[in-house]
């Protein structure tokens, strides 16, 4: 089994891409991070991983001079028991909450795969993102449980590729036919809202007292219908 370290120091800041939801939650701790805002400082990750992403991955430039530019290699990988615990430990550090069993058994339905993955920069695991399936007034809809990128690898686009694989996927898929797309976001998080509005969510209301541990307690509620 490899294992690839990250040691991740850096001060909280607003992260437009992390999205949590309170019917997933165990618990909070009252030492985490007031609101949906960053990750914990001074944190020290070790990710163990015995798998390659099994998604074929893209490749980016990250320098517009052709004489030092340097490919970067971003990539997807489902979820397995085996690589549950890279998740966990990414959750730790992305969400000032603890979410429940019944969570991470949900991710891993065959019915979501296509729905929840590990996101990957050069074969470094940096990300989450994993929604499930829901019915309501005979539609299927996907809802998006969560979304997360470290820190030090934010505005490299990371969070819009992986959003995008979904939506892709969403639209793909024809049985059962997916109609919309939809979370919550917490009132006090404007980047993450502007975030999921550039990829064609718009806000449909908002769900008062959703968060019960963390404040503010609003959320707005943010829906894409899918084509």
């Amino acid at each position: 089994m490899n294992s690839r370290a990250l040691d991740i120091r850096s001060r909280v800041v607003p992260d437009a891409l992390v999205a949590v939801h309170s019917d997933e939650v165990a618990n909070v701790s009252e030492e985490v991070l007031p609101g949906v805002t960053g990750i914990r400082d001074e944190t020290n990750l070790v990710f163990g991983t015995s798998f390659r992403p099994s998604v074929t991955p893209v490749t980016t430039n990250m320098s517009s001079n052709p004489s030092t530019q340097k490919i970067s290699r971003v990539s997807f990988a489902s979820l397995t028991p085996n690589n549950l615990g890279t998740v966990r430990k990414l959750n730790s550090v992305l969400f000032p909450i603890k979410y429940s069993e019944k969570f991470y058994q949900g991710v891993l339905l065959p019915e979501v795969e296509d729905f929840c993955k590990l996101i990957y920069y050069n074969d470094v695991p940096v990300g989450t993102i994993c929604c499930r399936l829901e019915t309501k007034d005979d539609e299927i809809r996907l809802y998006l449980m969560t979304m997360g990128v470290l820190a030090p690898y934010r505005s490299r686009s990371l969070g819009s590729q992986a959003l995008e694989l979904i939506l892709a996927s969403a639209v793909a898929q024809r049985k059962p036919k997916i109609s919309k797309i939809y979370l919550h976001v917490q009132v006090s998080n404007h980047g993450a809202k502007k975030f999921y509005e550039r990829h064609g969510f718009k806000e449909v209301g908002v769900h008062e007292n959703y968060y019960k541990k963390i404040t503010p307690h609003d959320a707005w509620i943010l829906e894409k219908t899918l084509s």
